[in-house]
């Protein structure tokens, strides 16, 4: 998976990972390239977990949102997830903090259901805000409203970004983080 996101980022690997990705706190300043094989092998290895990056255009910190391919790219991360949910060993825990659309919850339940793997953690759904009426039944799945940013430092940081576009505005330049 990580040549496929040295793919994408072509031309960008040398920056620092947090010009090339959104929210990166942490090694910020390492590049992106030697970012992306930490986080596919060093981490991931140390802690005994698999990580499945999930990008879509607009996860790139320079990139706009083409909603066309975004929906494209999604369509095909949700086949790659269901493609990872089908190796997972029976002890496996799914989390899903990133895009709800990624996970098909209708696979996920049926998973669950068989003991294929043992649980499932999400902050987001497919289909927000409706949500599988299984998954809320079931012991082994927790459950969260969107809260995955819900800290201090992220909060600020939203705060902050809204100042910027303010200022921006103000002084008769682009919002750096417009919205159309």
């Amino acid at each position: 998976m990580a040549a496929a996101v040295l793919a994408s980022i072509a031309g960008k690997e040398q920056l620092p990972a947090s010009q090339v990705f959104k929210n990166v706190k942490y090694l910020a300043n390492t590049s992106a390239r030697t970012f992306v094989q930490i986080m596919n092998g060093g981490y991931a290895k140390a802690l005994g977990v698999s990580c499945l990056h999930c990008h879509v255009e607009g996860d790139f910190a320079s990139d706009e949102k083409r909603p066309k391919r975004a929906a494209r790219e999604m369509q095909l991360m949700h086949r790659m997830v269901n493609q990872e949910l089908a190796k997972m060993h029976r002890t496996a825990i799914l989390i899903n903090t990133a895009r709800g659309p990624i996970v098909d919850e209708s696979a996920l339940v049926a998973a669950l259901t068989s003991g294929a793997i043992s649980g499932a953690g999400l902050d987001v759904f497919e289909e927000e805000p409706r949500l599988h009426p299984r998954l809320a039944t079931m012991p082994q799945v927790v459950l969260l409203p969107h809260l995955g940013s819900a800290t201090m430092d992220a909060r600020v940081d939203m705060g902050m970004t809204c100042v910027k576009n303010i200022e921006a505005v103000l002084s008769g330049q682009a919002a750096p983080n417009r919205v159309s």
